[in-house]
């Protein structure tokens, strides 16, 4: 999404990304690459032309979006690039306002927002909206826009009177409901409503948070003069452009970034101060709904002082968990039920052990959460190093494994 508005921005570049039909992407790098000075705006499949480019702009270096998915790791776009610019085949600079936690440059402080936070009198006729919001929102006179996490009407199917949860077929996740159907908040698979509860008998599943559409409803219900432009966290909502002197309200600012590893804060920091730039720049105002415990968090995270803050106890958090930078970190994904990846992980561990002097210990073996039951069960391992183990060293200790498991050697999600 940010690639095609970037393209848009910029009408003499060029565009490059997996969605695209093949004759049209050989036209575009071609293009690209005839050129003695052009511009190629590109997703992390464009890493591997950058032998061909002068210098590379790197987006936000620490955002998941650079590497594929974490239950079967391929390849690691800052990698690729990191390799290019070592041996000297191209330049590469990064920008963004939440420098890695490697860098050592200051992330810089932003305007501060308005910040409502959430307390029990300030309950409004629409759910998930305070008072004080409803009110901005009916003052204002220009856009109004509500960021909404959670997609269709029902955030989950659970029985009112027993608590029983839907569940999906494919991956048992929770279902939610989405225009009429079952919908997985996981696999994205759709299935048929269940119309009551298997365990009690009851018919209404509405015992959850409302979705988008549900207070979408309610608010044309109440205040049909008022229009609102409601988004979702969908890159193609959240990521379109903002109109001049918008208001923008976010029904919960922690749920602005998804995931439960060890990495959630530092996704919700990236994409707050990212929303949160972005309003200012159109000169709008913004309203995050938050519990005031959350509140003090984005307090700290407006601020240079905050922000270091933040990355030192993010690296304080890791180091006690042993995570990267504290430690070096080689994740292996195992076929099979959790006997077998436990009797693979020992004959790793004795034939490491025989040949390098390293201090190594293990953590798993540990199931994949909501897989789809059509791919098997899979296991994950973690082998943990000390820091400065070197990488030729590990790939060269791990590549006769390959055939016996997914090795990553980079680690980005680090809890699945």
């Amino acid at each position: 999404t940010l690639a095609k508005q970037l393209h848009e921005a910029l009408p003499s570049s060029h565009i490059l990304h997996s969605d695209m039909p093949d004759g049209e992407a050989f036209q575009q790098w071609t293009q690209f690459l005839s050129k003695d000075t052009g511009c190629l705006i590109t997703t992390k499949i464009g890493a591997w032309l950058a032998t061909a480019s002068d210098l590379v702009l790197l987006h936000e270096p620490e955002q998941d979006d650079h590497k594929q998915d974490e239950s079967t790791p391929r390849y690691d776009a800052r990698r690729v690039l990191l390799w290019c610019a070592e041996h000297s085949l191209t330049e590469v600079q990064s920008y963004g306002l939440t420098p890695p936690l490697h860098s050592e440059k200051e992330a810089p402080a932003l305007e501060a927002p308005l910040v409502h936070i959430h307390h029990p009198q300030g309950r409004s006729k629409i759910r998930m909206l305070q008072a004080d919001s409803v009110q901005a929102l009916l003052d204002h006179s220009g856009s109004r826009i509500i960021v909404h996490s959670i997609s269709g009407s029902l955030s989950r199917l659970i029985c009112r009177d027993c608590n029983w949860q839907a569940a999906c077929p494919a991956c048992t996740s929770g279902l939610g409901a989405d225009h009429g159907q079952a919908l997985c908040r996981v696999c994205r698979k759709r299935s048929t409503m269940p119309d009551h509860c298997p365990v009690c008998g009851g018919v209404d599943l509405s015992k959850s948070l409302p979705g988008i559409d549900r207070l979408q409803t309610e608010w044309q219900t109440q205040f049909p003069d008022s229009p609102v432009e409601w988004r979702t966290l969908t890159a193609e909502t959240l990521e379109a452009p903002l109109p001049t002197g918008c208001l923008v309200v976010v029904t919960d600012a922690a749920w602005i970034s998804v995931g439960e590893d060890i990495r959630k804060r530092e996704r919700q920091c990236i994409a707050l101060r990212r929303l949160i730039d972005r309003v200012s720049n159109v000169q709008g105002t913004l309203i995050l709904q938050c519990q005031e415990t959350f509140a003090s968090l984005l307090s700290d995270w407006l601020t240079v002082d905050g922000m270091k803050r933040f990355v030192q106890d993010t690296c304080e958090e890791r180091h006690t968990f042993e995570y990267p930078p504290s430690k070096r970190v080689v994740k292996m994904i195992f076929h099979g039920e959790e006997a077998t990846a436990e009797e693979a992980r020992y004959k790793i561990d004795q034939a490491l052990r025989t040949h390098y002097a390293w201090d190594i210990h293990w953590r798993g073996p540990m199931p994949i959460q909501h897989q789809n039951v059509t791919r098997g069960k899979r296991m994950i391992v973690h082998a943990v190093f000390p820091p400065g183990t070197p990488e030729q060293t590990l790939i060269e200790a791990f590549t006769p494994y390959a055939k016996e498991a997914t090795i990553d050697l980079d680690p980005i999600a680090f809890l699945r």
